[in-house]
């Protein structure tokens, strides 16, 4: 039976918001909101973060929640993501997500990969240039990504994960159903501090923020109590 594994990446190091997957988002840290989010529905994830002693921080709370986690090179993320997955077939699937995506959960993931099978599709992402950015996410199979890993040792390709297989795997730009349009009024990552004090503003309420659909967050942070603003 084909397997499949969310592999969040995460680091303390943010250049424009640094420590913020240790910040409070939902009255858990952010990268625990996003995992929680991702495994709703019973995903298999691990979080990928660096060696590097400040990312300690990381691992051990992920450890004293019960979160799967693993560590490796701070630049060479697809290293990461190919030790990550070791224990896995060449015809599993594999789910990339970053840390400071929140809104997503795992319904989001669940019609990416629904649309891939339906088209027979290698590799697959949701198209940010036409939706808002916080609900990306990648799917692709683990013998691609040991291919990207065996033939790719450019440092843009090793950092961003899945360059190599955009161009050397069919590929599929989505746009999920429920997609609102105009990116900005609707952004919802946390990348600077406006974006934090948007997403807090956004879960402070919900009774249960695993739980709630992205399409409800989606819909409240494109109302009139918030603002997209210039990053």
């Amino acid at each position: 039976m084909t397997r499949t594994r969310v592999v969040i990446q995460s680091r303390l190091n943010s250049s424009r918001l640094p420590g913020k997957a240790l910040m409070t988002i939902g009255g858990m840290p952010l990268i625990e909101l996003v995992a929680r989010r991702a495994s709703r529905d019973g995903h298999e994830v691990v979080v990928a973060t660096s060696e590097e002693q400040y990312d300690t921080r990381i691992f051990d709370h992920l450890a004293r929640v019960d979160i799967p986690a693993m560590r490796g090179s701070l630049d060479d993320v697809l290293g990461r993501f190919v030790e990550a997955t070791k224990d896995m077939d060449d015809d599993d699937r594999v789910v990339r997500l970053t840390g400071d995506n929140p809104v997503g959960d795992s319904s989001l993931i669940d019609e990416l990969v629904e649309a891939m099978d339906a088209g027979g599709y290698e590799y697959g992402r949701n198209d940010v240039s036409h939706m808002p950015e916080g609900l990306g996410c990648e799917v692709f199979r683990v013998r691609d990504l040991r291919r990207a890993a065996a033939s790719t040792s450019d440092p843009y390709d090793r950092e961003h994960v899945t360059p190599w297989l955009r161009r050397n795997v069919k590929t599929l730009d989505f746009v999920p159903a429920a997609n609102p349009g105009d990116p900005e009024r609707f952004r919802c990552t946390v990348d600077v501090l406006s974006d934090y004090d948007r997403v807090c503003r956004l879960f402070a309420d919900k009774a249960d923020p695993v739980a709630v659909p992205w399409t409800d967050l989606i819909a409240e942070i494109g109302g009139p109590a918030f603002t997209a603003g210039p990053s």
